[in-house]
């Protein structure tokens, strides 16, 4: 297998790698993210409604690391985080799930 590198189009440097997969590892994995989704999508809302502010608190922890990786992919400096650093994603995401169990009351 090759090594796949994600290059920052400002700067030139290599800001991610990973090893390429095979067609086969690929399709399965493919295979089992699609089943995953539809499990999920079964599932009572109330359980999904509970995961977005877990998947909110989980970017925050990869907050700097996913700042920086989206900056550069965007070809953006990074000063203070901006209005869609991590926590402008907090100041909007945080408010907009507690909603969502008003939203879709029953």
């Amino acid at each position: 297998m090759t090594l796949l590198q994600c290059l920052s189009p400002s700067e030139g440097s290599v800001f991610a790698a990973r090893q390429n997969s095979t067609a086969l590892k690929a399709a399965a994995a493919t295979a089992e993210a699609h089943a995953a989704q539809r499990d999920r999508a079964a599932g009572p809302l109330a359980d999904r409604i509970v995961l977005v502010p877990a998947g909110v608190s989980a970017l925050g922890a990869i907050g700097d690391r996913a700042v920086m990786e989206a900056a550069h992919m965007i070809r953006q400096p990074v000063r203070c985080g901006g209005p869609l650093g991590v926590g402008g994603f907090h100041n909007l995401a945080r408010p907009k799930s507690c909603h969502l169990k008003k939203a879709f009351r029953q």
